[in-house]
């Protein structure tokens, strides 16, 4: 009976993003986060387009969150919406641009290689761009082309942070699909550290020493070498009397 209860709930939350995606298609939907609390069930939608998630005076979102509520039988849904920062960092919005090149009939080589520029200018460690399909005609055998640039981790526990999206382009010779990888700027590896930003600090934090100068070197030497003669001088001198 537990086991039922998971499925049947991951098929619901599976249900209201496969929802969202349709409706709002234009919106360049990236990921659809579901949280459900004793209160109410939270939907975060990270879109392309968040003004088009939205609407005009919030009645798009609205309307959506009325017909979740009722068509897919959620209890009280209350639904976020979070804008990408920089688009060229996500995979999903990358791996798309590249599905409307090739679907408009750009050739494989060169949207790869602007999709992979856009990739590093935006700031990113790696990333990586993966076709899989017949490239020319309908007879012609499937293979693979890669391109990739930057810090790319294929195994372990870092795996994680690297971010990937699948996708499929429809082309006249077959379907082609497309991966894209892209490993941000913030990730951090075990066996990759940067220690220049600590560097820096630490030289910020600690004072500039600044170099002794002439004075400061010769007058202690010289005040020495003074009171060392006069010390010999008087020592002579009681020398001279007792004698």
């Amino acid at each position: 009976m537990i086991e039922r209860k998971f499925i049947d709930e991951a098929i619901r939350k599976n249900n209201v993003r496969r929802f969202i995606k349709n409706e709002l298609g234009r919106a360049g939907i990236i990921d659809v986060d579901i949280q459900r609390t004793p209160i109410a069930t939270r939907v975060n939608i990270v879109a392309e387009r968040s003004g088009i998630v939205i609407g005009r005076k919030g009645k798009t979102i609205q309307d959506l969150t009325k017909r979740i509520e009722e068509e897919l039988r959620i209890e009280n849904p209350q639904l976020e919406v979070t804008e990408v920062k920089d688009v060229n960092l996500e995979p999903v919005v990358i791996s798309r641009w590249i599905v409307r090149m090739l679907e408009r009939g750009q050739k494989q080589k060169i949207v790869i290689h602007r999709a992979l520029d856009r990739i590093m200018r935006a700031g990113a460690m790696g990333g990586e761009i993966i076709l899989k399909g017949k490239m020319q005609a309908k007879k012609a055998k499937a293979r693979k082309e890669r391109v990739a640039a930057g810090y790319i981790k294929k195994a372990g526990d870092a795996v994680k942070q690297v971010m990937t999206s699948h996708e499929g382009a429809k082309l006249k010779q077959g379907v082609m699909g497309i991966t894209v990888s892209i490993v941000p700027g913030t990730a951090q590896f075990p066996d990759k550290i940067d220690i220049s930003e600590a560097l820096a600090k630490h030289r910020q934090e600690t004072p500039e020493r600044k170099p002794a100068t002439e004075e400061q070197v010769t007058t202690p030497a010289s005040v020495e070498i003074e009171n060392t003669t006069e010390e010999k001088t008087s020592e002579e001198n009681g020398n001279n009397e007792n004698e």
